[in-house]
Order: C-alpha cells, then structure tokens, then sequence
C-alpha cells in the first residue's frame, strides 16, 4: 500500500507517518525536502529548522511573505515532484509499503501533482472539525509552521496582525477542510486520529476497509 497524509499543519500527518514507518513503510517526507531545498538560503540568513522555515518566510502582513511564501511552493512542487517520481518507479514492488507525509499546503501545487497523487498513492485526509479550529489557531500562533494563506488573510484599518491572524486562521481551515476532502480518498476523523485506542496497525486497518 502506498499512502499519503494530508491536513493542516498540526493535524498529526507526521506524528503518524513516523507511527507507520514502525510497520516497514518507507517514510517520504516532503518538509524535509523543502529545507534541504531551501537550506542555502536558510543558513545565509541564519535559519535552520521547519520552525526557522516558519520564521524565514514571515507572516502575510510582512513585506518578505509574497516572495518567500512563493519561493517555498515553488520548491515543494519539486519536492513532490521528486517523491511521486520515485513512488511511481515501485510500481513494479520494490517497496510495495510507502507512506508519503505532504505538508499542509500540499492542496496548493499544480493540478498535475494532485492527479499524481490521486492515482499514485492512497490520499488520507487527518480531519480538524470546526470545534477545534480555535486551539489549532492559538497552536499555530505560539509555534508557527510554513503556511500559504492564499486570499484568506485580511488586515483590516487599525488591525492588530496577530489579532488578524487568529480572526483569519478558522477561515483557512475551512477553506482548505473543503480541498483536502476533495482530494482525499478516505478521512480519518479527529475523534480516531486523536484517540489513544488508535495504534498504526489499527489506522492501516482502519483505511484498508475503504
């Protein structure tokens, strides 16, 4: 079985990615591939780290944002690119097991990755329902990750950006709520994703059945 993960950031695609790999997948992370991308970069400007990528490319209120925001999904459509490349080489049964961990922008890059990944990979989606998109807000506020906000932020007259943000984030989630169940193939509810019941082979199970 090859899977990919996809959701918002804090969703736990990772978390469980690592969980699986334990069952023999090969674990292909694309945030990883995105720093190494951008570590020349990074370093120049004394960064390193997913939590320093976060800082690199700012907020949308922030001067840097359009441009750096720009050149992060320019090389996460590389990064993909490489990893269905390879996933698509195992066809044959190499590595029958893959579990493909995208970022929370996956939903962003071109229409050909997205083909590819529907026909390639099994696409999970890790639900965040409503009820919980204010603490994934306050989450993303104490400990940011890269995000592409699209046309979903606005900064109103005398508009505190952090306030803005936190008003602004649930709008996104819902927006991209809507594209990752477009895209996925099966959706692992919170109350499941969350559940301490839930083990790898317990999700593999889980998503076998579909």
């Amino acid at each position: 079985m090859i899977i990919s993960l996809i959701g918002m950031s804090s969703a736990g695609k990772t978390y469980w990615a690592k969980r699986i790999e334990q069952l023999g997948y090969l674990h292909l992370c694309c945030d990883d591939r995105i720093e190494e991308m951008l570590s020349s970069e990074l370093r120049d400007k004394g960064f390193v780290g997913l939590a320093d990528v976060a800082e690199w490319m700012g907020h949308p209120y922030e001067d840097r944002y359009q441009k750096r925001s720009k050149k992060y999904l320019e090389a996460e459509e590389v990064s993909m690119t490489q990893i269905l490349d390879f996933v698509e080489t195992q066809t044959n049964g190499t590595i029958p097991k893959i579990v493909v961990d995208t970022t929370g922008s996956a939903i962003y890059t071109s229409e050909k990755i997205l083909k590819r990944i529907k026909t390639l990979t099994k696409v999970v989606y890790l639900e965040i329902p409503k009820d919980q998109m204010g603490d994934i807000a306050k989450e993303y506020i104490q400990d940011p990750k890269p995000l592409i906000w699209g046309d979903m932020f606005s900064l109103e007259a005398d508009d505190d950006p952090i306030k803005a943000l936190i008003r602004c984030y649930p709008k996104l989630l819902e927006y991209r709520s809507q594209q990752y169940e477009k895209l996925a193939d099966f959706t692992i509810k919170y109350k499941d994703h969350k559940s301490n019941a839930m083990d790898a082979d317990r999700f593999i199970r889980h998503i076998s059945s579909s």
